[in-house]
């Protein structure tokens, strides 16, 4: 049997022995404390502006949660937690920018898809 005495305050634990009257546990629970972080999701700061926001990377942290790691970035006065690549190491710097780039295609000459043996798709 448990009793848990004043439970607006930390509980302790009384753990009293069925046959002897005795208590065998007294402790005060806490649970395991874990550090947390807030992660920041949005990469790009640069919404209206329409420039490169350029960030510094400080330190780059092992967590206990869904990813991996995690990074402490700069900019400015400005410090977050990101979601860390996995070439990211501290002292680089991340450019990011919220247009897609345009990256032109690569164009093959025609002779190279002729000689390509074609698929039956009827017997």
């Amino acid at each position: 049997a448990y009793l848990f005495i004043n439970s607006n305050h930390l509980p302790f634990v009384f753990k009293f022995s069925s046959h002897l009257g005795k208590i065998k546990l007294k402790h005060v629970t806490t649970g395991l404390n874990r550090p947390w972080f807030m992660v920041d999701h949005n990469r790009s700061r640069q919404v209206l502006t329409k420039t490169i926001h350029e960030e510094l990377v400080l330190q780059v942290k092992k967590t206990w949660w869904r990813h991996p790691f995690i990074a402490l970035v700069a900019s400015g006065e400005v410090k977050r937690w990101i979601i860390a690549t996995a070439s990211m190491k501290p002292g680089d710097i991340i450019r990011s920018h919220v247009d897609i780039p345009t990256i032109p295609g690569k164009t093959l000459p025609t002779h190279y898809i002729f000689p390509l043996p074609l698929p039956k798709f009827y017997d």
